[in-house]
């Protein structure tokens, strides 16, 4: 947590608080500092980008244990979650059985962005 001490100590920024209306989404990365207001007070749905990885032979993962390009492949596709993180851990704190209903696909745009998303090797 960024707490004000912490900001203190390093001479940080004064954060200004922007809270998420309800019913709204904020669109962020997991490395940007975040709870310098404390812990959350109401239930919220978070979601992580992962960046992986893989190996020459186009199949395995970066860490091989987190399954293979196909299963990624599928799983992006279908807009589902597999079942451990693409560093081989189980889904702390679970894993939605269903379709996210508000994702929607868009591929074609590009074959960089299609890579990126497992729709292209």
């Amino acid at each position: 947590m960024y707490t004000k001490e912490i900001a203190e100590a390093i001479g940080g920024p004064d954060w200004t608080a922007v809270p998420c209306k309800r019913g709204y989404a904020r669109i962020t990365v997991p490395h940007l500092l975040h709870g310098a207001t404390g812990d959350a007070t109401t239930v919220r749905r978070t979601i992580f980008p992962w960046f992986v990885g893989i190996q020459k032979d186009h199949k395995a993962l970066e860490v091989v244990e987190g399954g293979t390009w196909s299963k990624l492949s599928i799983a992006y596709r279908d807009q589902r979650s597999l079942p451990a993180t693409p560093s081989s851990f189980p889904n702390k704190y679970g894993a939605i059985p269903f379709r996210f209903p508000a994702s929607i696909s868009i591929n074609g745009l590009s074959p960089v962005s299609d890579a990126l998303v497992s729709a292209k090797r």
